[in-house]
């Protein structure tokens, strides 16, 4: 195989995984973008926001906003212009590379105090219950978010604009020991630990249903059935989100695995330009979580379709009120002079 048969087999496989990210891509984009606006918007209604399980998801919605706009987004401009500036500009790959990895990081792990909140508030004991409450979810988020942007601040140190040979910049970690070290914590922190998490509380989650379900009809329990219909939907939504979330993170979290099991061994140019492929387009396969969870939640959830179409309703009968009112200021003086006299 010569080396001219090499660089048109890179060729053909570069350019499928640049249109996949410009088709695919921008619609992820902007689904993904209404989607996590949308959720925002129906997780912070008066009737939601009182269940401290809202706190969460409102939290994990905005950082897949973020998720979209900061990761996605760039990625794809650059796919569709052919100009990447974070392999010309030194800050500028040092500050992208750095919210490429604490955005996907911040969601994953609100997604996870948010399963742990559902692992209390199905809990059969009165006690545990009462530890879900919007003090503790305020401060896990804060807490969080705080920890993840100290630990990956040395993803501003760390990093910078790598020439592999002239003509061919990619902006990446350091060589060495420093490497290895931000690979390894990212595979785990992005990818392995979250998946692993999610898993378990859902598990966590399914089996106090489970004792709900079988225990006796008492008072405690129909109060909780009459009053905690929230919960309900908000287990739902939880539930279908993790799993949605370790679908979609899989393929990648397996190939990243894949490539740190076989970096060591001798790879023809073929191999190496499939593997680069797949691991694009994994990549890109994460972001169908974050792009697509509004619509999820429509799917899985009556109540969130009900609170859903109120949010739609209300705003187009506020428009139509304004509207009418505008449109005749006489009828609405005469009225206010009838009120008065």
């Amino acid at each position: 195989m010569t080396s001219g048969v090499d660089a048109d087999f890179d060729a053909y496989y570069s350019s499928i995984s640049s249109r996949l990210y410009v088709i695919f891509g921008s619609t992820l984009t902007v689904i993904g973008t209404v989607s996590a606006i949308l959720s925002c918007i129906v997780f912070g209604q008066n009737s939601l926001r009182r269940n401290p399980g809202s706190i969460y998801l409102i939290a994990f919605n905005a950082a897949n906003l973020l998720v979209i706009l900061l990761t996605l987004f760039p990625v794809v401009i650059a796919n569709i212009t052919n100009i990447d500036a974070s392999l010309y500009n030194v800050l500028f790959c040092k500050i992208e590379f750095y919210l490429r990895l604490v955005c996907p990081i911040l969601s994953r792990h609100y997604l996870v105090l948010a399963s742990i909140d559902r692992v209390l508030v199905t809990s059969s004991n009165a006690l545990t219950r009462q530890r879900s409450t919007h003090r503790l979810a305020y401060w896990s988020i804060a807490g969080v978010t705080f920890i993840t942007v100290v630990f990956c601040s040395h993803l501003l140190v760390g990093v910078n604009i790598i020439q592999l040979y002239p003509g061919f910049n990619f902006c990446h970690y350091e060589a060495g020991n420093y490497m290895s070290f931000a690979v390894y914590s990212n595979l785990i922190i992005n990818g392995i630990e979250p998946c692993l998490l999610l898993s378990m509380f859902a598990i966590l989650t399914l089996k106090n249903l489970h004792r709900i379900h079988v225990q006796p009809v008492n008072t405690t329990v129909t109060v909780m059935t009459t009053h905690r219909s929230k919960d309900r939907t908000l287990t739902i939504i939880l539930l279908s989100e993790i799993m949605s979330f370790i679908i979609s993170t899989s393929p990648v979290v397996t190939m990243e695995m894949y490539q740190q099991i076989t970096q060591y061994e001798i790879k023809n140019a073929r191999r190496e330009v499939i593997e680069r492929f797949l691991m694009y387009i994994t990549f890109l396969l994460t972001f169908v979580h974050p792009a697509t969870s509004f619509y999820l939640n429509l799917t899985v959830s009556k109540a969130f379709r009900q609170n859903t179409i109120q949010l739609f309703y209300k705003g187009g009968r506020h428009d139509i009120t304004h509207g009418s009112q505008s449109q005749n200021p006489r009828a609405v003086t005469i009225a206010v002079r009838s009120t008065k006299q």
